[in-house]
């Protein structure tokens, strides 16, 4: 569903490239292609949680950023590859969207998981006292740290 998802919408803007200056077909083309993302979105953003309940926040946080970054880098590079504004250069923009979109989606069929993920088990925190310090203040324990209280 992820592969549809992601490459629907770029074939749809590939041949959006090829129907020249008609705004109706244009329009159904990116609004066909953007419709086929419906299948990979609701994988998408639950894929965190099946990896890693535990770590599921830090890792959208993580998977959100970078796709930040590539939303913010994107204007730029079209407005490079697009200066003089013709057919053709947008052409090569909407290539280059299906490239991306096609890559990372062979990316994540081929090693993409759902699996929870063997680093998601927290160790459990038992405290427990050992002793007072100087101060009279007790030292908790666990089998990793000592907490002065």
């Amino acid at each position: 569903m992820v592969f549809a998802g992601n490459v629907g919408p770029g074939i749809g803007v590939m041949c959006a490239s090829f129907v020249g200056c008609d705004k109706i077909i244009a329009t159904l083309c990116f609004t066909l292609g953007l419709a086929l993302m419906g299948f990979c979105y609701p994988s998408i953003r639950v894929n965190s949680l099946d990896l890693s309940p535990n770590y599921a926040p830090t890792i959208m946080a993580l998977v959100n950023g970078i796709g930040c970054l590539s939303g913010m880098a994107t204007p730029y590079i079209a407005g490079i590859l697009t200066q003089n504004r013709t057919v053709l250069e947008w052409r090569l923009v909407f290539w280059i969207m299906m490239a991306v979109m096609t890559v990372s989606s062979l990316v994540y069929a081929i090693y993409g998981s759902g699996e929870l993920q063997p680093w998601d088990n927290l160790q459990p925190y038992y405290l427990k006292e050992n002793k007072k310090s100087k101060r009279g203040l007790p030292i908790y324990t666990n089998r990793d740290s000592v907490i002065l209280s």
